[in-house]
């Protein structure tokens, strides 16, 4: 209860230890929540049990039994790795960042990279609010699909 003062009661104040521990127990529930969320968005499958999740033991020690994939049959076995196809870069310049990644994408570039050139701002969260300034591959030049296309981005 606060403490009787003259002129009225004065609140009681929190030590930094005690706001130190909720900031903690604050920060692990939210990152607690982003891991369930990747988990969650890998789907079924994407674990070691059957339906996708590790089977643990009573103990929570860790899983319980584990049971070997069962191999391809020949028929679905992978096809060797051939080389990347030869595509033709585009000009990006002047287009919001996420359209001009998703376009790179969807022409077969499986390596786009967003970068900022922008002195004030330094990290892209929202690539839809920065525009592209400058790309590391000239437009027209005929580069491996697996190339590294760095497109420089400044904050709209």
């Amino acid at each position: 209860m606060a403490e009787p003062r003259q002129g009225g009661y004065r609140a009681r104040s929190r030590r930094p230890g005690q706001v130190l521990v909720v900031a903690a127990a604050i920060a692990l529930t939210i990152v607690v929540v982003y891991v369930l969320g990747v988990i969650a968005s890998r789907g079924p499958g994407a674990g070691s049990g059957p339906s996708g999740w590790v089977d643990v033991g009573p103990s929570g020690s860790g899983p319980a039994h584990t049971t070997a994939p069962a191999a391809p049959p020949p028929a679905q076995a992978a096809p060797p790795a051939s080389p990347p196809a030869h595509l033709t870069v585009p000009d990006v310049t002047g287009r919001d960042a996420a359209s001009a990644r998703d376009e790179l994408r969807r022409l077969g570039f499986t390596n786009v990279r967003l970068t900022s050139v922008d002195q004030r701002h330094r990290l892209i969260l929202v690539p839809a609010n920065w525009t592209v300034r400058e790309q590391n591959t000239p437009a027209g030049q005929v580069v491996a699909g697996d190339a590294v296309i760095v497109l420089g981005c400044v904050k709209s």
